[in-house]
């Protein structure tokens, strides 16, 4: 079971604002500049320009979002596996390899984390939690049904 009450309040301090979805997407491209290959059209955008963006500020909100939700669901396995089919038959087409759907994750939502709100050892294990038992989990299975379709 996983502790979702530590992680609520841990989210609680990062409100979905234009604000925090501009500061979300510039560290991610600071961080892990490889994934601006999947944004078509920004290729080559410079981190300190995304916050003049809607296209990253609104993008930064929808995903402050899905991490409110992963937290809020990660104890209802039917829904949690809903939810992330849902936001993984949104993200078809962009080509991401699989393996690309943990950096996100991993390399920047934790550095984010830590950056932002700060984030004890007890935060960590929760979000490795969510991570490897449940995230990444569902990803690989939606995955597997594109393929499978294919």
């Amino acid at each position: 079971m996983i502790d979702t009450a530590i992680l609520k309040a841990q989210m609680a301090k990062i409100p979905i604002n234009p604000e925090n979805a501009a500061a979300f997407y510039t560290h991610a491209f600071t961080v892990a500049p490889d994934v601006r290959q999947f944004f078509k059209g920004a290729e080559k955008l410079e981190a300190e320009n995304v916050a003049k963006t809607k296209r990253f500020t609104h993008g930064g909100q929808r995903f402050l979002f899905s991490m409110h939700m992963v937290v809020h669901l990660a104890n209802d396995d039917e829904m949690f596996n809903f939810y992330i089919t849902d936001v993984m038959h949104r993200h078809t087409g962009f080509g991401l390899p699989p393996d690309m759907y943990d950096v996100p994750f991993h390399d920047v939502w934790y550095s984010f984390l830590e950056k932002k709100v700060g984030m004890s050892e007890e935060e960590k294990c929760e979000w490795e939690k969510i991570r490897h038992q449940k995230l990444l989990p569902a990803i690989m299975r939606s995955l597997k049904g594109w393929m499978g379709d294919a």
